[in-house]
């Protein structure tokens, strides 16, 4: 669709320390669309995004078009540029951002606690299990910390905003650094809330994004040499009244837990659950080793995503 620019009745106001406005006209011939363009359309066609710079006059943006039809049946858009709208301006002497580009507008971090089933102690880096090495009748909780980094923003484009709310509610899925801080795999929860600027000529959404960080050491084997963060992740205890014991014939079944009662002699059923292996097996773990250095089964609450650094910044 050929477009042509009437650069004779282009105008431009420009005050020294004040703010600037300009105009540019662009004519479709009479067999373009009997209907004005939609916005998407405009830029397709070749006219001006908008929120985009003007070519010659320093710190005006692309506003709004109008719309005419000429007395030979042609479309004419007037593009109305300006610098002295509010919204979408910088202050403090910052140069506005670029075309497409998106614009903070705040970013911080704040403290907070959670309520979080214990089962690893972050000080001493031990199980918490009684002295003789059983598991506790119910998971103790306690408050842990939780550092949140919250960030504002506009989008200049709305799939950028979908984008976003497709990771809502997930964890990262690689260790990121935002806001200077290194955030391991899992480690941070995002949560994201979006606003759709009706009527903005510059951007389409203000977006929040709340990534919640929290750290658990946790030594999931006895054979693991180092602890490992599971962040938002769950680590349940192996313990039970039910384990895996192989039969005569090699195969693995389901057997109830038993002991030796001290005053008959006869096995029963045991009164408190036994630790187990990754494999179901009875744990017996070294008599050396105090306290003893259960199994932990991590599971994966939250799904996981592939965040965006530049989605924070």
């Amino acid at each position: 669709m050929p477009i042509y620019e009437q650069y004779l009745e282009q105008t431009a106001e420009v005050e020294i320390g004040g703010s600037n406005a300009a105009t540019r006209v662009f004519v479709l011939p009479k067999d373009s669309p009997a209907v004005p363009l939609l916005p998407d359309e405009m830029a397709a066609a070749g006219l001006p995004r908008l929120g985009s710079a003007h070519p010659s006059v320093p710190g005006c943006r692309l506003r709004s078009y109008s719309v005419s039809v000429t007395a030979e049946g042609a479309h004419q858009y007037t593009a109305n540029y300006s610098s002295d709208e509010s919204d979408g301006q910088t202050t403090g002497g910052e140069e506005p951002p670029e075309e497409g580009q998106d614009r903070l507008i705040s970013r911080g971090w704040a403290g907070s606690s959670v309520d979080r089933d214990i089962v690893y102690d972050q000080v001493t880096l031990k199980p918490v299990l009684l002295p003789t090495g059983e598991p506790f009748d119910s998971v103790p909780s306690a408050p842990v910390s939780v550092k949140t980094l919250t960030v504002r923003k506009r989008v200049f484009f709305a799939q950028t905003a979908m984008m976003m709310l497709a990771a809502n509610c997930t964890v990262n899925a690689s260790d990121i650094t935002l806001a200077g801080v290194t955030i391991p795999s899992h480690c941070g929860k995002l949560m994201v809330s979006a606003e759709e600027l009706l009527g903005n000529a510059e951007f389409t959404h203000e977006v929040t994004l709340s990534v919640e960080v929290v750290s658990q050491m946790v030594r999931l084997a006895p054979g693991d040499a180092t602890e490992t963060d599971i962040g938002h992740d769950v680590a349940l205890l192996l313990a039970g009244y039910r384990k895996l014991q192989s039969d005569r014939y090699g195969f693995m079944h389901p057997v109830q837990v038993t002991s030796i009662d001290s005053d008959t002699g006869e096995e029963v059923e045991t009164a408190s659950p036994v630790l187990l292996k990754d494999d179901g097996t009875e744990y017996i773990p070294p008599t050396d080793q105090k306290p003893p250095r259960p199994y932990y089964l991590r599971v994966s609450a939250i799904r996981e995503a592939a965040w965006n650094a530049s989605w924070f910044d």
